[in-house]
C-alpha cells in the first residue's frame, strides 16, 4: 500500500477511535465504504462495515478506483491502481513452421521470434538442362538480432566462405550449400535462409506432394516434369499451403486450353484471363474445389509448351 494512503488511513482510524472514547467506548456503527472504478465505464461497489476493516479487491484487469471511508463527518479519498499482466503474443499473425526434413543442425534459425515461410523446392534435370536435381529448402523468419549479430552467427558456421555485396553470409557446410541475409521490412528484423541439398540425398520428388489433390492430378500430355514446389506461408487469416507441379507437354496451346476448360468450367469461382508474357501468351484458369482454390497457368512464361498446376489452401 502506497504510505501516504497508509498515512491517511490511519489518521480516519485515530480519529474514529477519538470518537468511540468520547462516546464511552460504545460498540461503533457501521460504516460505508465505497469503490468507484474510474477507467472508462463507472461501476459503483458499495459494503457496510465496521472499523476496523480490510477490503481486498481482486482483478484480471487494469483498473483505477478511488476509495472513500466515512466516519463522523469525516471523509478521506485515496486512489489506487491495479495493473494486470498481457499474455498476447506479438508475432501470432505468423503462421509459418519448419518443414520436415529442414538441416537445422546445418543452418539453424538463430534468434528466431517467428517463422513467416518454408518451402522446399525440387527441380527436375530438365530445368536446368545438367543432368542433376537441384533441391533446395528456403525459409523466411523474424528475429531479435541485428545485422552484425546475424552476419557474425552464420558466418562462424561456414567451413568455407564466398565474399558477397548481397548476402551477409553465404558458403559451404560439408556438402551444403548455404546462403543467409537479413532485412528490414514492415517494423521486424526479417532473416532469408537458403539450404541447397546435396545430391547424396537421393531426393527425386517432392516428399509433400504425396498430398497432391487427385482432382488436379490431370496432367495435359505430361512431357518432362520440371519443378515440384511446396510451402508453408503466414498468409492470412490462418496461414496457407501452396503446392506447385511445372511440367512441359508434348500437345498444343490450344488443345491445353480446351483440355482444362473441359474438365474444371463447371467448378466453383471458375475464371481464365490471358496475358502477353515476353515470349508469348499465357492463359491462367482458376477456380475452386472444395475447400481448395487452384489454378492452372498454360503457356507459363509465355512458352506455350509449359504448364504450371497449383492449389492453395488453409494450413
Amino acid at each position: 500500500m502506497n504510505k501516504y494512503r497508509s498515512m491517511v488511513i490511519s489518521g480516519v482510524l485515530a480519529g474514529l477511535l477519538t470518537v468511540i472514547a468520547l462516546s464511552g467506548c460504545s460498540k461503533p456503527p457501521a460504516e460505508t465504504v465505497t469503490l468507484t472504478n474510474t477507467e472508462r465505464t463507472t461501476s459503483t461497489i458499495t459494503a457496510t462495515v465496521s472499523i476496523p476493516t480490510t477490503i481486498t479487491v481482486t482483478s484480471s484487469t487494469t483498473i483505477t478506483f478511488t476509495s472513500t471511508v466515512s466516519a463522523s463527518g469525516t471523509t478521506t479519498t485515496a486512489p489506487s491502481t491495479s495493473t494486470a499482466i498481457t499474455t498476447t503474443d506479438p508475432y501470432s499473425n505468423f503462421r509459418g513452421y519448419l518443414l520436415d526434413g529442414y538441416p537445422e543442425d546445418i543452418w539453424p534459425l538463430y534468434g528466431k521470434l517467428a517463422i513467416d515461410l518454408c518451402a522446399l523446392d525440387i527441380q527436375f534435370p530438365a530445368y536446368n538442362d545438367m543432368g542433376y536435381y537441384v533441391n533446395a529448402y528456403k525459409v523466411v523468419y523474424i528475429t531479435d538480432k541485428t545485422q552484425t549479430e546475424i552476419a557474425a552467427y552464420y558466418n562462424s558456421l561456414l567451413q568455407t566462405r564466398e565474399d558477397s555485396s548481397f548476402y551477409d553470409a553465404v558458403g559451404t557446410i560439408g556438402d551444403y550449400y548455404v546462403d543467409a541475409r537479413w532485412d528490414y521490412w514492415s517494423g521486424n528484423n526479417i532473416v532469408y535462409l537458403y539450404v541447397l541439398l546435396p545430391n547424396t540425398l537421393n531426393i527425386t520428388s517432392n516428399p509433400f506432394h504425396t498430398d497432391f489433390p487427385e482432382s488436379l492430378q490431370n496432367l495435359y500430355r505430361l512431357g518432362d516434369m520440371w519443378a515440384e514446389y511446396h510451402s508453408c506461408t503466414s498468409n492470412p487469416p490462418s496461414g496457407t499451403i501452396i503446392s506447385s507441379k511445372l511440367f512441359s507437354h508434348t500437345g498444343t496451346y490450344e488443345e491445353a486450353i480446351e483440355y482444362y476448360r473441359a474438365l474444371y468450367s463447371d467448378m466453383q469461382d471458375y475464371e481464365e484471363t490471358v496475358t502477353q508474357e515476353y515470349n508469348g501468351q499465357r492463359t491462367l484458369i482458376r477456380g475452386v474445389i472444395d475447400d481448395l482454390s487452384f489454378s492452372i497457368s498454360i503457356g507459363v512464361w509465355g512458352n506455350p509448351d509449359m504448364i504450371q498446376i497449383s492449389f492453395s489452401k488453409a494450413s
